[in-house]
């Protein structure tokens, strides 16, 4: 018995995308990802962060323990190794919006929700909520309008 083109049939919702680069995957705002994405990609950025945070305690100059906040901005703004700390800060906090972005649309939600998190103390609630909902929630079943 030959088979003949009428016995294949093809899935047309099959997505032809290439896989995202190491840069679209850290930096990216649009699709989904999963949970062990968003934990393999979270925990390296936490990494980062803190070994960040700890070069800058170690590299801050005499007497900050006095400063006002003036002063302390002051210093982030006003030197260059203020300034290069707070560069280097700009890509952990991109990666992280990226990331919330991406597992809250794998929820089935719009990223949108993210601008809670300036909200005071509305902000300190959704976070911890999105930490959980995010972390360990499973995303919807199959694809949605977000991917």
């Amino acid at each position: 018995m030959a088979l003949g083109a009428d016995d294949f049939q093809f899935d047309m919702d099959m997505s032809t995308e290439a896989p995202p680069s190491l840069l679209g995957m850290v930096f990216g705002f649009s699709g989904r990802i999963g949970r062990s994405t968003y934990w393999t990609i979270g925990a390296f950025r936490f990494l980062l962060t803190v070994a960040l945070f700890v070069a800058l305690a170690f590299n801050l100059p005499a007497g900050i323990e006095n400063w006002n906040v003036l002063e302390f901005y002051g210093y982030f703004f006003g030197t260059a190794e203020g300034l290069k700390y707070g560069i280097l800060f700009i890509p952990l906090t991109i990666c992280y919006w990226s990331l919330e972005a991406r597992r809250i649309h794998d929820r089935g939600h719009s990223a949108l929700w993210l601008l809670l998190l300036f909200l005071p103390l509305v902000g300190l609630f959704y976070s911890l909520y999105l930490f959980v909902a995010n972390g360990f929630f499973a995303g919807t079943p199959g694809r949605n309008e977000f991917g």
